[in-house]
């Protein structure tokens, strides 16, 4: 067991991780649905590189800050409204944050290897640290209530955004449009790609509309 590398416990009743922290080789942990109630026996998985709270009663994330290796975190619909412990995590790669209660992304600004993240269904009002993430090549704020993409025509690798049900001026988006040429803003259900990383986007919970 202590050469295991990946672990699926998603669905289980399992509540304390503590059978977990001799598990040095681990680099693949799957927690979504459960009701783990601390995530401080992690901290010895110093090989841990992809990890899945999805829906955990999850709160507080501090802990994470100690994994420096991790390069894809879910964190989706979890009870954690504060992520400054992610800053130390310049390794991140893939980040969702979909309906958490985060209201700031201050705490990204650095994480320059980020090319996929999903802030929907957040309370995010500003968006502007997100400029620095010059690998950010994905992005999901739809449902959030950011006023302005101020700073997005900053991201020279964005390919791909959903900005459905957030609150920026139609002018603002199609000016957008105008200065990435490249970039693909998705309005309508049908372009969604069928390949689409689910980190990104979740089919249940999406609902989009053309801006007239």
């Amino acid at each position: 067991m202590t050469h295991l590398q990946k672990l699926n416990l998603s669905g289980t009743k399992i509540k304390n991780l503590n059978s977990l922290t001799n598990l040095s080789e681990l680099q693949e942990l799957n927690l979504e649905h459960t009701k783990i109630n601390g995530l401080l026996p992690l901290i010895n998985l110093k090989k841990l590189t992809k990890l899945n709270l999805k829906r955990s009663v999850i709160a507080e994330v501090n802990t994470l800050s100690k994994l420096s290796p991790l390069k894809i975190l879910n964190l989706s619909f979890t009870l954690v409204s504060n992520i400054s412990a992610l800053k130390n995590l310049t390794h991140l790669q893939e980040l969702s944050l979909e309906g958490t209660q985060i209201e700031e992304v201050e705490a990204l600004k650095n994480l320059t290897h980020l090319n996929l993240l999903n802030l929907q269904k957040t309370l995010i009002f500003d968006v502007r640290p997100l400029k620095n993430l010059q690998s950010l090549t994905f992005l999901n704020l739809a449902e959030v209530p950011a006023s302005s993409l101020d700073g997005l025509e900053e991201l020279p690798q964005l390919k791909l955004l959903f900005c459905e049900g957030s609150t920026p001026k139609k002018e603002e988006l199609r000016q957008l449009m105008i200065n990435k040429p490249n970039l693909e803003i998705i309005t309508d259900p049908r372009e969604i790609p069928k390949d689409i990383n689910p980190l990104l986007y979740d089919a249940k919970n999406y609902f989009v509309r053309f801006p007239q």
